[in-house]
């Protein structure tokens, strides 16, 4: 396991695809690395990528979704 792949985030992924009854094969926990690896590269963090996949239950990793934009608000003014 890569020392940059946080190892509890890992295990989280690990056990939430076992739970979808979507278990990793050997090879799978290979490839999910590797794409773990160009997320990083492409400047995502693992953490985040991880813990997006978990609370989501998503079986493969994506980048994390930017933060929603502030709701805009319309100011009126009096004539």
């Amino acid at each position: 396991m890569p020392d940059w792949v946080p190892d509890s985030d890992w295990q989280s992924f690990v056990e939430m695809r076992r739970t979808i009854r979507k278990p990793m094969t050997p090879r799978a926990k290979q490839l999910a690395l590797k794409k773990l690896g160009d997320l990083r590269t492409d400047g995502h963090s693992p953490e985040a990528v991880l813990q997006q996949s978990v609370l989501n239950c998503w079986q493969d990793l994506f980048p994390p979704k930017p933060p929603p934009k502030p709701a805009r608000t319309e100011v009126r003014v009096g004539l």
